[in-house]
């Protein structure tokens, strides 16, 4: 009688149609990867200008000071950095790094100001686009009130 050896281990064509499946699933799941990531960098863009905003109200408030949000000086608008200070005094009290580079910033028309008591006179909308064409909007009320929004203003 003769014997067989059992092999263990998976033949050549196992390992292929493993392989073929594996690449159709990364195939599908890599553009839906990039979106996120893509979409990652604009709500990191949008909630460092709206936390900077909640901040200089909250240091307003405190201080009983006007304070500002408001683009570096070498900058045209917010996606180049930005600062928040004292409006009296001018003294720095946080500053912000450049968004990312496919981040861009539409309708920023200059600092936003923050009374003691709050209150701003710079109502309106900041909206932060990246170059997929996702948008984000920060709307500024009269109240100093700040609310974030996706698909733009």
């Amino acid at each position: 009688m003769i014997e067989y050896e059992c092999q263990k281990g998976f033949s050549l064509v196992e390992l292929l149609v493993t392989i073929a499946v594996l690449a159709i699933v990364v195939s599908i799941g890599v553009p839906s990867f990039v979106t996120m990531m893509q979409n990652t960098n604009l709500d990191a863009a949008a909630d460092d200008l709206a936390g900077a905003m909640y901040y200089a109200r909250s240091e307003a408030l405190q201080r009983n000071s006007a304070v500002e949000v408001e683009k570096l000086a070498a900058k045209t608008d917010f996606s180049g950095g930005f600062q928040v200070k004292l409006s009296s005094s001018n003294q720095v009290l946080r500053k912000y790094a450049a968004f990312n580079t496919s981040v861009s910033c539409t309708s920023c028309a200059g600092p936003v100001a923050f009374s003691a008591s709050g209150t701003t006179l710079d109502t309106g909308s900041i909206e932060l686009v990246h170059t997929n064409g996702f948008k984000r909007c920060i709307r500024i009320t009269l109240s100093g009130g700040i609310r974030m929004q996706k698909d733009g203003c």
